[in-house]
């Protein structure tokens, strides 16, 4: 359970980042859709990486 907060947590924090640049018109809407997505990832690929074993023991 808490390997799926973690992935949920890595999701949304890219994007609670990000607000700031919004607010501040550093970045659009259209922007801040693009990178939240695509910081996503690899913040999706740290949270796994933290419970390694978690996930290469599904296989």
């Amino acid at each position: 359970m808490a390997a799926i907060a973690e992935i949920g947590l890595a999701m949304y924090l890219t994007f609670v980042v990000l607000f700031p640049l919004l607010w501040l018109d550093l970045l659009s809407g259209d922007g801040l859709m693009l990178a939240g997505h695509v910081l996503m990832l690899p913040a999706m690929a740290v949270a796994m990486l933290h419970r390694r074993e978690e996930f290469v023991g599904a296989c």
